[in-house]
């Protein structure tokens, strides 16, 4: 069985633009034990609509994907347990920015490359290299989602002239889980296995 879990649109607050929203669905597949939770992008509306949300230099943006969310969330890590899990990026660099040796112009648009650094769950933040459109992804540590199912991120961008700047499409976590034994559950495996066994003996 699928479910699908919709929540409500999030509003960030940033210098760079005056509100960006963000839409999180989270969809979780029983059968096969697993989860994709996508969170969406977005800011204006009508003809100032755009499909990302722009990060400039000195403004970091900061959100979390929550396994939690919803009526039919997984429930970490009282009843689930991530065993795997990878975060992917969808990365839109600004055009004519890219460093080119092979240009005469290279020398105008030298720091103006975008080197993208990525921070989880309040730890440090960590270069993850020069980005153009482009999606990036990474293996997450099954610590960083099994305290509470929660992976807060927090993305910056640099260069040297201070002039940084790099649109964020969408971010997807998705991974497997595993039921977590009830206490009751564990104590009857136990009990069978201990009947079993005196049964075993008898007929020996």
């Amino acid at each position: 069985m699928k479910k699908v879990i919709l929540t409500a649109v999030l509003t960030i607050c940033m210098a760079t633009v005056a509100q960006a929203d963000m839409t999180e669905t989270l969809v979780v597949n029983e059968v096969a034990g697993t989860f994709v939770d996508t969170i969406d992008f977005h800011q204006g509306s009508g003809w100032l609509y755009k499909d990302y949300v722009t990060i400039s230099q000195g403004n970091n943006l900061e959100y979390s994907h929550n396994l939690n969310a919803g009526p039919d969330g997984l429930d970490i890590p009282t009843s689930n347990l991530v065993t795997n899990a990878t975060l992917e990026l969808r990365l839109k660099d600004d055009e004519n920015d890219n460093y080119d040796y092979n240009t005469f112009w290279h020398w105008f648009d030298y720091d103006n490359r975008e080197y993208v650094w990525l921070g989880l769950d309040g730890g440090t933040l960590v270069e993850i290299g020069e980005m153009d459109t482009q999606n990036y992804s990474t293996v997450i540590g099954l610590e960083l989602l099994n305290d509470d199912g929660v992976l807060g991120v927090d993305i910056a961008v640099v260069n040297n002239m201070g002039t940084a700047d790099i649109r964020l499409d969408y971010s997807k976590l998705s991974g497997e889980y595993a039921v977590v034994p009830v206490p009751g559950a564990i104590l009857l495996g136990l009990l069978g296995l201990s009947a079993a066994g005196i049964k075993l003996r008898k007929h020996a």
